[in-house]
């Protein structure tokens, strides 16, 4: 055999050595990546907007059903903390720690615009939400509508409303976990 086909043949072999090891390392990075990329986890957190630095809040600090969920400065009180539950679907129910309420897309809306709120706890898909990641922070979408948590208007200012939107991926539509 010629040393042509030996280098072939050698070369054959060892590239395709390669790629298998390749894609196996590239597999279980992927697997890994994205096990590790959707995952919250339980806990308790301040939520905070990506777009205006201010924090998930409950209208006049209400502790009663259908209170609007709005952005506000931050100041570290209850009602701007909220514990995270991973369902077994995967997402996440969002009860606000001083009311005990789910935050909760009104009317079990799908439309643009349907403002977020807090209601008791009744594990809809309207008050389970759906956490993925954005840049350095999260997208969280309703998992009835698939839709996304959004500051209506990219509002930046305190006692803006949240809503629900056609995800888009904006700084608006992205949460901070603190």
């Amino acid at each position: 055999m010629s040393n042509d086909m030996k280098q072939g043949s050698w070369r054959g072999t060892v590239g395709r050595r390669l790629f298998a090891g390749a894609a196996t390392m590239f597999a279980m990075m992927g697997a890994s990546l994205t096990a590790s990329a959707a995952v919250v986890g339980n806990g308790t957190f301040e939520v905070r907007s990506a777009s205006s630095n201010l924090c998930l809040s409950i209208t006049g600090s209400s502790l009663v059903d259908g209170a609007k969920v709005i952005q506000d400065t931050c100041n570290g009180s209850a009602i701007q903390r909220f514990l995270f539950s991973v369902q077994s679907d995967g997402s996440y129910q969002i009860v606000n720690v001083a009311s005990g309420k789910a935050l909760d897309v009104t009317d079990v809306s799908t439309a643009n615009g349907a403002l977020i709120q807090q209601w008791a706890a009744g594990g809809g898909g309207n008050q389970h939400f759906a956490a993925t990641v954005n840049g350095n922070g999260y997208t969280l979408a309703a998992k009835n509508s698939g839709k996304c948590v959004d500051v209506k208007d990219l509002s930046t200012s305190p006692g803006a409303a949240i809503q629900q939107w056609a995800c888009g991926g904006g700084a608006n539509q992205r949460w901070l976990l603190n």
